[in-house]
């Protein structure tokens, strides 16, 4: 992992337009992870995710030492496995499971499109709080 976040996301998801992507993510508070989609990435307008029963989200490491966990799409939500808005980074989950924006307003709404999540923790599993800092994205 290297650098900040750039303010394209063509340039966050370099894969963007080519297939399957793995997008790590790092926040201030040293916590690594992230999401992958099978699907090539695309601008969706407001409102509009693409299907992916391919897609998770997981993390690596977070502030409580929880083990490297792995959250697959609901059934229900399954057609909301990513986006990317103007004016964001990649978005995973149709309730912005993992939300990345190159202005300083990432957060996490951990187990709305994903899950389950049996940490009891929510949306502050991945970094400690629900609205994060991203320090590198790869």
């Amino acid at each position: 992992m290297s650098g900040k976040p750039p303010r394209d996301s063509s340039k966050a998801c370099p894969g963007h337009n080519q297939g399957g992507t793995l997008t790590l993510i790092k926040s201030t508070t040293g916590h690594v992870f992230g999401g992958f989609t099978s699907l090539a990435w695309a601008r969706t307008g407001t409102g509009q995710y693409r299907l992916d029963s391919s897609a998770f989200i997981f993390t690596l490491t977070n502030p409580y030492g929880f083990p490297p966990t792995k959250f697959i799409p609901w059934a229900q939500n399954g057609s909301a496995a990513h986006a990317i808005y103007d004016g964001s980074l990649p978005t995973f989950g149709r309730g912005d499971d993992i939300r990345l924006d190159d202005k300083g307003q990432s957060y996490c709404n951990v187990s709305f499109s994903y899950g389950p999540d049996t940490s009891g923790r929510g949306n502050s599993l991945f970094t400690g709080a629900k609205n994060f800092q991203t320090a590198e994205v790869a």
